[in-house]
């Protein structure tokens, strides 16, 4: 009781954590009536579209015609025979995309794709994010798909084999989303050295996912909050593939030291005691020697480790001084990164660190080992002054790729960051086209 008490507590406190992107399925189908959009239906066809339609095919004689993939092209007032663009992508399971305001069907344009996090939607994803926005203001076709349904009714992406199909629903998410780049690449002019997907979370894992099976034609991967299998052999062989990987220090959701077995790990009931005296030694000191972070822990004690006591335990952390908040959260991120309130009798595959993930990818890649330190950012609105180490291997990288970390110091799964945190990462996409065959 008291493990689930503490997940559900730090769930609360890291809430500011959870953004809205991970919402249940009613509030989803209340924000889509809200905007007049369906849940599953819709698009924002730019009108640079609609309007070459009805200038140019106004006419009873206007041609049309299917190219040899079943696409509709109708000629243009030059005479040029372009595809007409669908509503949405994606057939019986539509996606929505957004195209640039100033779209050229002559010019190549990057092409995005914006994966939610499980629980989440494409509405909410793109709202936490503001991908289209950005997307559209830079000259990116940005393409947002849903995950399917779980019988809990929340959205999910099968990445891993620790996220997210809990239910066993298939293996089919690799083939859909690599169909939506087909049919992007066959309505519009995208450009090939600019392909990428910008995930969050369980969409990040499958962001990864897809670097691993599709990097022929992928070409970058933005991971927020995601990682990848435990097992690095299950990625085989890639093309280089430049990744930009984000993540908080203080993720209790997706460990930012990974989540594997390990060597001295109980193996039949839970120790608490002992897991914390053996590994957050540092951690426990820390908090012991701060008063008042030793005593948010008896504060917690008194309000008791049940369901229904989990305000009054929010309240003994939120009236504590922020030095004593800080002290206590590196120690319950020490346990919770440690498995120390892991269930060892429960199979577990686990999932990559974040450290470990970028050095298998600077690995795959072929870059120099040693990466260069770049310029500390502020990324998250809520913490003062910069917040985020920079890290990045471009040198002996194949194909011009690079691989970038931005290491997030106190960030949480869901951040709140600053308005123009999507545009940096959307602007290092942009900056690094990977070299063609």
């Amino acid at each position: 009781m008291r493990v689930l008490a503490l997940i559900i507590l730090s769930t609360s406190l890291i809430s500011a954590c959870v953004d809205r992107s991970e919402s249940s399925s009613d509030e989803e189908q209340q924000m889509m009536a809200q905007t007049g959009q369906s849940s599953d239906m819709g698009s924002n066809v730019d009108v640079f579209f609609r309007d070459a339609m009805d200038a140019g095919h106004s006419d009873a004689g206007a041609s049309a015609a299917r190219d040899a993939f079943g696409v509709e092209r109708m000629s243009d007032s030059a005479g040029m025979m372009r595809p007409v663009a669908p509503i949405h992508f994606g057939g019986d399971r539509p996606a929505n995309y957004y195209l640039p305001y100033d779209y050229d069907p002559d010019t190549p344009v990057p092409l995005l794709i914006g994966l939610h996090a499980f629980m989440g939607n494409a509405l909410w994803h793109n709202s936490y994010l503001g991908l289209s926005d950005v997307t559209q203001e830079q000259g990116i076709l940005l393409v947002m798909p849903n995950g399917r349904r779980n019988p809990d009714g929340h959205r999910f992406w099968n990445a891993t084999d620790h996220c997210c199909d809990a239910y066993d629903q298939g293996d089919v998410d690799v083939a859909y989303l690599a169909a939506l780049v087909d049919e992007a690449r066959r309505h519009f002019n995208v450009d090939p050295s600019r392909i990428g997907v910008f995930g969050h979370s369980n969409g990040a894992f499958m962001g990864h996912r897809l670097a691993c099976e599709l990097s022929e034609h992928l070409t970058h991967v933005i991971s927020l909050a995601g990682t990848s299998w435990a097992d690095a052999m299950r990625c085989g062989p890639v093309e280089p593939v430049s990744v930009l990987h984000i993540h908080g220090t203080w993720d209790a959701f997706t460990r930012y030291v990974g989540q594997v077995k390990r060597e001295g790990d109980p193996s039949a009931v839970y120790d608490f005691f002992r897991c914390q005296n053996q590994r957050c030694t540092t951690e426990t000191m820390a908090c012991n020697e701060n008063d008042m972070c030793a005593g948010i822990w008896s504060c917690m004690e008194e309000c008791g480790w049940g369901v229904d006591d989990s305000l009054c335990r929010q309240t003994c952390y939120v009236a504590a001084e922020y030095p004593a908040q800080v002290a206590w959260m590196e120690h319950w991120i020490c346990l919770v990164g440690e498995g120390c309130y892991d269930n060892p009798t429960l199979p577990e595959p686990g999932y990559s660190g974040a450290e470990e993930l970028v050095s298998r990818w600077v690995n795959r890649n072929g870059c120099e080992d040693s990466g260069v330190d770049g310029t500390p950012l502020d990324l998250i609105f809520t913490l003062p002054g910069v917040d985020t180490s920079v890290t990045a291997w471009s040198a002996g990288c194949a194909r011009n790729t690079e691989v970038r970390f931005w290491s997030l110091e106190r960030g949480e799964h869901s951040p709140q960051f600053n308005p123009d945190f999507s545009n940096q990462a959307i602007q290092w996409f942009l900056d690094t086209p990977r070299t063609l065959e």
